[in-house]
């Protein structure tokens, strides 16, 4: 099967009006979803979660949860979600069931504009089912049920409906109310067949999910939007959050929440471990992680020779933390922490005063678990500040004694660090 995944990365808009609505009803739905999941299972909260939607694999160690195509068969003993294209075609040249691409759908269900033609997602060359009409969602979801009982048939525990917002990419023939209209038939189907279902992104309508019947939210690229969309989904689905990531600047973000939902970051493709474009990468380090070890000692720069460096072992709050010529000494003894942090002396590698801008510096200070002490590894063996998506940063390359600061993230060698 070809790359079906780069149809399913979906950005959502969240408008600061829907933002207070979904605030102030978050009591009443979780409340909802609660007394209607209960004869469903959830994803286990926090779990280790894999996104295997482009084909399946043995899921890496340290893995509960996976979402497969439901084409493929669900990974023995983990919680199991199944994929399914509800809401738009596969492309021609993108499916091995022609049944799914355009004309396996028939003109009749496809949306068409004014002029006749067909309203496509130009992005990934997917045409958007009609749901306008109740004979046409009727229509639709008998054929979509189809796939429902493909995945309860073969044991998947829950469902992912991609794109749920295609209504935002009609050119305003699609309305909400009928997304939801649609998507509510889906999830009472699913739920007859004893299946958990995800809202996927789309969290302008996160406040009614209870109401549409989603039990709990698959969301991509919450770290990579201008306001704080990873927030805002737990607030509307509590710990019941699964995100995925595509950069390392978002995956920063986003596991900032790390310690309570599952995160993960995949390559945009969602290749196999067979690719060499392949990325798996979490915050905690497990299954090819991007969290930190637990190990002791130095901290290696990019600059040949050099290490992460405490003049004179200070172990005061506000230390500055520089580079100097690797020697082994404890003032470079550095625990890599699991949960994200860096420490010596019993003080955490901190942002100072919180910065997020470039040049902010960096010192040593009590830990205290905010974000700007917590650091991810990127690519180019980057160190990512979870504030603030910027890199730890050596300004002045080869020189001693001068002190850290964070900057946009270049693949320079001056921001390449190895740890413990």
């Amino acid at each position: 099967m070809k790359s079906i995944s780069a149809a399913r990365q979906r950005k959502f808009r969240l408008g600061a009006a829907v933002a207070s609505v979904a605030l102030a009803t978050t009591s009443l739905a979780l409340q909802s979803t609660a007394a209607q999941a209960t004869d469903v299972s959830l994803p286990p909260v926090h779990g280790g979660f894999d996104y295997q939607i482009n084909g399946a694999y043995t899921p890496p160690s340290g893995v509960s949860i996976v979402s497969r195509d439901h084409k493929d068969s669900p990974a023995a003993g983990l919680y199991n979600i199944c994929y399914i294209n509800a809401f738009q075609t596969q492309p021609d040249d993108d499916s091995d069931d022609s049944s799914e691409t355009p004309d396996g759908w028939g003109d009749s269900l496809l949306l068409h504009d004014k002029d006749g033609e067909r309203v496509t997602d130009g992005t990934w060359d997917e045409v958007l089912l009609d749901i306008s009409t109740a004979a046409k969602r009727d229509t639709i979801a008998s054929k979509i049920e189809k796939d429902i009982d493909t995945c309860a048939s073969k044991g998947f525990d829950a469902l992912e409906l991609d794109n749920y917002d295609s209504y935002t990419r009609s050119d305003g023939l699609l309305t909400a109310a009928e997304a939801q209209s649609y998507i509510k038939t889906l999830s009472a189907y699913g739920h007859s067949k004893g299946l958990a279902v995800a809202q996927k992104n789309t969290l302008e309508l996160a406040a009614n999910h209870a109401a549409s019947g989603l039990d709990f939210a698959i969301v991509e690229e919450c770290g990579d939007q201008d306001t704080d969309e990873c927030a805002q989904a737990i607030s509307d689905f509590g710990n019941n959050v699964i995100f995925i990531e595509y950069s390392d600047a978002g995956m920063a973000k986003a596991c900032q929440y790390g310690d309570r939902v599952s995160v993960v970051q995949r390559d945009r493709d969602v290749d196999t471990p067979s690719s060499s474009h392949y990325v798996r990468k979490t915050c905690t380090g497990t299954g090819g992680g991007t969290g930190s070890s637990g190990h002791v000692g130095p901290i290696k720069s990019g600059i040949s020779g050099y290490c992460l460096d405490v003049p004179g072992n200070a172990n005061y709050n506000g230390a500055k933390v520089t580079v100097a010529t690797c020697n082994g000494s404890a003032e470079q003894k550095w625990t890599a922490g699991t949960d994200g942090t860096l420490k010596i002396n019993n003080k955490c590698l901190d942002v100072q005063y919180n910065g997020t801008a470039n040049g902010s510096l960096v010192e040593l200070y009590d830990c205290n678990g905010q974000s700007n002490q917590k650091w991810t590894t990127g690519s180019n063996s980057s160190l990512i500040g979870a504030s603030s998506g910027r890199c730890l940063d050596d300004p002045q390359f080869f020189t001693d004694g001068h002190q850290l600061d964070i900057w946009d993230c270049n693949a320079g060698n001056n921001q390449k660090w190895t740890l413990p």
